[in-house]
């Protein structure tokens, strides 16, 4: 075995370090200083006092883990991670801000025009087919070229939607179990919670009115019906009650009208149902004028009967009945002033269980004195029962 000890080893020109092409094998702990070319191999550990520089690596085959003390720079090939994941235990996964929607820079690993890029400040973007589908910024969040489907859930928006181009135009939320439509920075359709129609805001109208056109270029208003016509107002189904009353007439109407059908009186003895009006909100009870005729059922005579009495009687002269069909219909006197007394009629027919009635008559009193309501009701204090009363207005022209 053959040793060699010197001081120094150069190149042979003395001008450099020595050159080992096909490699150099040390054995033991051992500091070198500019061993260039070749491979060399070491069987123990590699201490390195200064700095370990290389030129080029193609490759390092590491098994094991990987520590990176000062962190991990990849200047050109990426990271391919083909099993397992990558776990950031503390800081920040970034990527730069760019706003490519053609290549975002976090995207799909086979669809690389699907992923996240981040168009500014504050901002991030969802990319899918090589374009910006959403984009949530510190404003809100903004859906391009496309549409937002809830699938088993509800969208909740605290009081409006405004339309993006137009911000007058908007479907607003007032108040609890409403919406309205506004156009011009104006409410100009509401929708309240028991379902009426407001124009304009909570103008809902009154009772009796109609919606009518404005034409082409002016909003629609509520307005009084046109003349002519009998508008259901009201009506009482079954009432089992001791009397049937229908208040709050005005001369709004030219007339109303009263339609009752297979109304009976609670008793199993037959009993007369009348009429009564309201004058300026109290019941009259006493000084009608009445002028009426009927025919008994099967007798085939007939009566009248005439006079003052206490009410309208929907029976014929003493006789009772049960089953009540017809109407009764009260003309409004326009005029309310005047020196002398005015009339308030009446007039009607109605078929019963054992008579046919012509009806008329009318109350004299003052021009002031407003027929107000109407009460049906039995003289003998059972209930009215069964059937249905329909009250109907004729609209003035």
């Amino acid at each position: 075995m053959s040793r060699i000890r010197a001081d120094r080893v150069t190149n042979k020109e003395g001008t450099g370090a020595p050159l080992f092409p096909n490699g150099i094998r040390v054995v033991g702990l051992t500091s070198l200083s500019n061993v260039v070319a070749g491979v060399t191999t070491f069987t123990s550990d590699v201490s390195i006092g200064g700095t370990l520089t290389y030129e080029d690596v193609t490759n390092i085959d590491s098994v094991g883990l990987i520590t990176a003390r000062s962190g991990l720079k990849v200047t050109a090939g990426g990271v391919d991670v083909t099993a397992g994941g990558i776990d950031v235990a503390a800081g920040q996964f970034k990527s730069s801000g760019d706003s490519s929607t053609a290549a975002p820079p976090i995207s799909s690993k086979d669809d690389t025009n699907t992923g996240i890029n981040f168009p500014g400040a504050d901002a991030l973007g969802l990319v899918a087919g090589g374009s910006r589908k959403l984009l949530v910024n510190s404003v809100g969040v903004t859906i391009n070229n496309g549409s937002l489907d809830v699938n088993g859930g509800d969208v909740l928006i605290a009081d409006k939607i405004v339309h993006k181009d137009n911000t007058n135009t908007s479907i607003r939320f007032p108040s609890a179990n409403t919406f309205a439509i506004e156009t011009g920075n104006s409410e100009r359709l509401r929708i309240g919670s028991a379902g009426q129609i407001g124009i304009a805001g909570a103008n809902y109208g009154t009772s009796g009115q109609v919606l009518t056109s404005g034409g082409g270029s002016a909003a629609p208003s509520w307005a009084d019906a046109g003349g002519g016509a009998w508008a259901l107002l009201s009506s009482i189904s079954n009432p089992n009650t001791s009397t049937v009353d229908f208040t709050g007439l005005t001369t709004a109407y030219a007339a109303y009208k009263v339609h009752f059908n297979n109304v009976s009186i609670n008793t199993n003895n037959s009993r007369q149902m009348r009429c009564r009006m309201y004058l300026n909100g109290t019941l009259k009870t006493s000084d009608y004028r009445m002028l009426s005729s009927f025919v008994m059922v099967g007798a085939g005579s007939v009566g009248a009967h005439g006079g003052s009495t206490n009410a309208i009687v929907l029976a014929g002269q003493g006789q009772g009945g049960r089953g009540f069909n017809g109407e009764l219909t009260f003309p409004m006197k326009l005029r309310t002033t005047g020196a002398i007394d005015s009339m308030q009629a009446f007039y009607g027919t109605c078929v019963s269980h054992d008579a046919c009635n012509q009806i008329g008559g009318f109350n004299e009193a003052s021009y002031s004195t407003l027929l107000t309501g109407i009460q049906f009701d039995s003289p003998d204090n059972y209930n009215v029962t069964d059937g249905q009363f329909y009250l109907y207005g004729l609209t003035r022209t």
